[in-house]
């Protein structure tokens, strides 16, 4: 967050703040690959959506994920639709957390969104999230809207 702000304010450049955001995705994967995990570990996909690129914070649930004894299938920036409702239909896997960044100014398109994964996420049995600063539905139909890195790594590890 800092990050961002300080380039808001013109404190650094954009290439700054890419190179920060990148150094900091990177110590995030090193502790990544230390931590143990298990085949039989239950699996939540990560995803950005909607044409959201911005990933970093998707690599701060993945290292919650993993810590909560989780495994994680990270699928990244800017997923197709289809592509995450394809597998919120299939039982690979037991989770699914959506992340769109705060400047999404996309309310109705991310209620669509909502509803379409989250009634596949019902029917298959999976557990939907919606994270991120974007104007997600306060009330899902189907899936839980949380706001912080605590409140996921708080839900996460009573799923377990």
């Amino acid at each position: 967050g800092e990050i961002g702000r300080r380039w808001g304010r013109g404190e650094i450049t954009v290439m700054e703040e890419h190179v920060a955001s990148e150094r900091l995705s990177r110590a995030l994967a090193a502790i990544m690959a230390t931590m143990p995990g298990s085949a039989t570990d239950p699996v939540c996909m990560l995803s950005c959506v909607g044409g959201d690129r911005h990933t970093l914070g998707l690599a701060f649930l993945q290292l919650c994920v993993r810590e909560a004894g989780w495994q994680s299938l990270w699928v990244g920036g800017a997923t197709p639709e289809n592509e995450i409702v394809r597998m919120a239909e299939s039982d690979r896997v037991n989770m699914i957390a959506l992340s769109a960044a705060k400047a999404s100014d996309r309310a109705a398109t991310l209620k669509t969104l909502a509803d379409r994964v989250g009634a596949a996420c019902r029917r298959s049995g999976t557990v939907l999230v919606l994270g991120g600063r974007a104007p997600w539905p306060e009330q899902p139909a189907f899936g839980h809207r949380l706001t912080s890195f605590s409140g996921f790594h708080e839900f996460v590890g009573e799923l377990r």
